[in-house]
């Protein structure tokens, strides 16, 4: 099962496609389904999926947040998985320079429809802090 990761935003942020042959972040409209299930979490009208080298969200964080890494994670992973997360935070400090702030939530496929556990503020500061873990089934509201 994957994380996913989604932002939405008072107006529309750009597309980035997903390159299967240069996995990489990238941004796309989310499917139908899951757009539907993840929309009620959200103040805001304009949605997206947000997704890491890995394709989903599990290349933001390198554990799920209160676990320990591995003692001996692979150091590529690893560095993937820091790129992805500057990537992001870059992405969103640039899309609350643009439109304002923005909201992100991150679930566990398959739970997009069950509510929120709480909301947090926090700032693209934060995001890019090294070892930053996105909270799961959390609405972040992130502004600058």
């Amino acid at each position: 099962m994957c994380l996913m990761l989604y932002m939405a935003a008072d107006s529309a942020v750009p597309l980035i496609p997903w390159d299967e042959s240069g996995p990489a972040f990238h941004v796309s409209v989310p499917s139908s389904s899951s757009a539907t299930d993840v929309r009620a979490r959200f103040s805001k009208p304009h949605l997206v999926y947000l997704g890491s080298h890995d394709g989903c969200g599990c290349g933001f964080q390198h554990s799920e947040p209160g676990q320990v890494l591995d003692s001996d994670p692979d150091p590529v992973e690893v560095a993937q998985s820091a790129e992805s997360m500057r990537r992001l935070a870059n992405y969103v400090a640039e899309a609350v320079k643009r439109v304002g702030p923005v909201e992100l939530y991150m679930c566990w496929d398959a739970e997009q429809g069950l509510e929120a556990l709480g909301t947090e503020t926090t700032s693209c500061v934060q995001l890019h802090t090294p070892g930053y873990a996105l909270p799961c089934r959390t609405l972040l509201q992130v502004n600058t």
